[in-house]
């Protein structure tokens, strides 16, 4: 158990500055078998608690250290963050990879248990 924690801390910052790229992880009810485990995030305010905003707005919750984690690639459409407040599921859904697609699935039965890979 203390190898586990100290993995961790060593995997996560304990804290991040204004600008650093970051991601929140999507609970598994907000997305659908083929979206984004994760959306990529960059800080917009500190005091404690981090203020994040996505590209297609400012995440209307508050966030602290050990919900996020750094990632080192660029986003270059995180560079011009809009002023608008969303919420964090409002962002899964524009970012979601079903709705540019047109299609959920491929699935052959009719998708209606929990057993479908789509689900």
């Amino acid at each position: 158990m203390v190898n586990l924690m100290s993995s961790r801390n060593k995997r996560q910052r304990l804290e991040f500055d204004i600008g650093d790229y970051v991601r929140v992880n999507i609970p598994r009810v907000d997305r659908t078998g083929i979206d984004r485990r994760s959306l990529p995030v960059m800080e917009v305010l500190d005091g404690g608690v981090y203020h994040l905003g996505c590209a297609y707005g400012i995440l209307g919750t508050c966030y602290q250290v050990f919900d996020l984690e750094s990632i080192s690639a660029e986003f270059p459409e995180l560079e011009n963050i809009p002023e608008k407040q969303i919420s964090l599921t409002e962002a899964v859904k524009m970012q979601s990879s079903a709705t540019v697609t047109g299609a959920l699935c491929h699935c052959k039965s009719k998708c209606d248990s929990n057993r479908c890979p789509c689900k």
